[in-house]
């Protein structure tokens, strides 16, 4: 259920292998928009996991109409 995002502005998360799709998914049916992407050379071989940010759509268009 989305009703966990309800208060969350931004989610930062590392993701190791398995099904992102249903992760991506269940972001986007909750209004989040991917805004960042990148590979976490550290850990995972350095190309297995991944970095990535999301962002509330009405949080990002309140701070887009603020900046104005």
């Amino acid at each position: 259920s989305c009703d966990v995002l309800k208060d969350v502005d931004q989610v930062l998360i590392e993701i190791h292998p398995g099904n992102v799709h249903t992760i991506f998914s269940w972001f986007a049916c909750c209004n989040m928009l991917l805004y960042s992407k990148e590979p976490n050379i550290w850990g995972c071989s350095g190309k297995h996991c991944g970095e990535y940010s999301f962002i509330s759509a009405n949080f990002a268009y309140k701070e887009y109409m603020a900046s104005r």
